[in-house]
């Protein structure tokens, strides 16, 4: 009863869909310990919500928070560790190569808290496991890259609320991954994803070269190209029409060894390049010429300007320059294109920390860089928009 007291409480204000989501895993919760619920069935529903089971451990779970494109805040960092504290026996979380933040061996029974304070910190745990678009990865240099062609958030975010909840995207025949690249340097790796989106500039329009069907596992793909120029106002429907395709036609099966062959860089394999592609871009024909009048493809672009920061004046106490520092300083300093500013790589190990881990670099990242800060997916934190003054300090 307390706990449902409490997760009223924290219900309290979230979106409606968000709380039916939560209220509904609680309700699922109860059924399957009333012995009401087909355990494969509560195991649907549980991935559907990002949260998987842990072998010979069947009342705890392991639950994933997506980080869209990596971008999370110093408030987000300082709520995730207060659940990792309450919630975990480690008091840990886990960086993953989308970009993600794990909690591993909750309690079945805390699951709907959990869930409940990943959502009043602006984040969600919906759709990142199961048959479905997994968390889009974004190159986390975006925006502030001297090679980049120009900045892909705003499109890497578009495209992940575009996907979130939206019904084409509930069960697909297995999990999807999209990944943007705006630089020369491939730090997105966008040719082993579904699809991954390059920016291109043609004519002085914006727009990317996309890549399809590409993926790793026991037999590795490299993505093909779609198309050399989408533009920009297209990139949506046609990542919906790549979505359509494969939800049709790729491997549904039930089958283990079948099941194996779900993803779509194996459709591409049995139809050959050209017909995925035709098929594809006849499949955007028909998605723009059927649309309702409320579908837009709309895509807000909004600059990134130079946080708010005050640099210290001299350097702290006890510190002078040394091998370790200008060591540190070659491996874990990239440069801005915006003068002035640097972007610090934070390495954590495995792509574990500790919550105090977390508090610490939240601390960081509000003194030194107003709180900008991305994950990615070599599982560390970048800090961005650090001014150069600042790094003895850092």
């Amino acid at each position: 009863m307390e706990d449902r007291r409490e997760l009223d409480e924290l219900l309290r204000g979230l979106p409606e869909d968000v709380q039916a989501e939560i209220r509904r895993f609680a309700e699922e919760i109860e059924a399957l310990e009333a012995g009401q619920r087909d355990p494969e069935d509560f195991k649907r529903f549980r991935l559907q919500n990002g949260v998987y089971g842990i072998r010979g451990a069947p009342d705890r779970h392991m639950v994933r928070v997506k980080v869209r494109f990596g971008r999370i805040t110093p408030e987000q960092l300082e709520a995730l560790a207060d659940i990792a504290d309450r919630f975990t026996p480690n008091r840990r979380v886990h960086l993953t190569t989308r970009q993600d933040i794990q909690f591993h061996h909750v309690r079945r029974h805390d699951v709907p808290l959990v869930l409940a304070h990943i959502a009043r910190a602006g984040l969600t745990t919906r759709e990142a496991c199961g048959n479905t678009v997994r968390n889009v990865t974004a190159c986390p240099l975006a925006g502030i890259s001297p090679t980049e062609v120009f900045d892909v958030t705003p499109y890497a975010d578009a495209v992940s609320r575009y996907f979130l909840r939206n019904p084409i995207a509930q069960n697909l025949p297995r999990k999807f991954k999209i990944a943007f690249e705006g630089c020369r340097e491939d730090h997105a790796r966008v040719r082993i994803h579904d699809i991954g989106a390059v920016a291109l500039l043609h004519e002085g329009r914006r727009g990317f070269r996309l890549y399809i069907a590409g993926g790793l596992g026991a037999q590795p793909r490299a993505a093909e190209v779609l198309e050399e120029f989408t533009p920009a106002e297209l990139l949506i429907p046609t990542c919906e029409a790549v979505l359509r395709i494969f939800d049709r036609y790729g491997e549904r099966r039930p089958e283990h060894t079948f099941r194996m062959r779900a993803r779509m860089k194996f459709l591409a394999r049995q139809w050959g390049i050209e017909r995925l592609r035709d098929a594809i871009l006849a499949e955007r024909r028909v998605l723009l010429a059927t649309r309702s009048g409320s579908a837009t493809y709309a895509i807000e672009i909004e600059e990134e300007t130079p946080p708010e920061v005050e640099v210290p004046k001299g350097a702290p106490a006890l510190w002078a320059p040394s091998p370790e520092y200008e060591r540190w300083r070659r491996w874990n300093v990239l440069p801005q294109k915006q003068e002035g500013y640097v972007a610090v790589l934070i390495r954590c190990p495995l792509g574990d920390l500790t919550s105090e881990a977390l508090r610490v670099l939240a601390r960081l990242a509000r003194r030194f860089c107003g709180g900008r800060m991305r994950t990615t997916i070599t599982q560390n934190v970048l800090l961005r928009w650090v001014p150069e003054a600042a790094l003895p300090w850092v």
